[in-house]
């Protein structure tokens, strides 16, 4: 088994969705439902992104040369790991409906239109790509995603109270892992 893919991978997705849009979302859910109905139709919808991500990828590196995915992956890495520094998510602006009734399909649909085009659904798509490795970078992510979901709904309102001023340490561990993966990837290290 590939597991320094499995790992980066992990790492990869875990550390970009710490505060990342999906995470306030099932986070704000985690507090007014069910938690555990809130995990299931959120990391369902994660699942189905990622697998969506990962045969994006698989399409693209038969499609084109592995050396020119690496570099363009590196590229837009990177230039995901500056912006991750710019950006910041505001709690405050979060407004989730207080409806608890179909809290699985609030979830999933929710968590879904916030991954779709997300960071962390092109992350698994170019990294998908670049390694070739597509289940091995399932596996590593959906256990990212798994876990995110696991604290999020757990958490709920204690993260949002105890880590929030964490928030801008949290966001440049997440740029060093975009730029650093993204250098790897360029200098066809990884």
């Amino acid at each position: 088994m590939q597991l320094d893919i499995i790992v980066a991978a992990f790492s990869l997705i875990f550390f970009a969705e710490l505060f990342d849009k999906t995470q306030l979302i099932i986070i704000s859910l985690a507090t007014k439902a069910s938690r555990l109905k809130v995990a299931i139709g959120a990391f369902s919808s994660l699942l189905v992104v990622t697998l969506i991500g990962v045969i994006l990828g698989g399409v693209l590196a038969a499609i084109i040369p592995l050396e020119i995915i690496k570099i363009i992956s590196g590229i837009i890495f990177v230039i995901f790991g500056f912006l991750s520094l710019k950006s910041t998510s505001d709690i405050n602006n979060l407004e989730m409906p207080a409806d608890v009734n179909g809290t699985i399909v609030k979830s999933f649909v929710l968590v879904g239109l916030a991954e779709l085009g997300d960071k962390t659904q092109l992350s698994v798509i170019l990294f998908s790509a670049s390694c070739g490795d597509v289940l091995f970078v399932f596996i590593g992510a959906s256990f990212a995603f798994f876990l995110s979901t696991a604290i999020s709904v757990i958490l709920g309102d204690a993260i949002k109270s105890k880590f929030a001023s964490y928030q801008k340490e949290i966001s440049y561990i997440v740029a060093a892992i975009f730029i650093i993966i993204g250098v790897l990837l360029i200098l066809n290290l990884f």
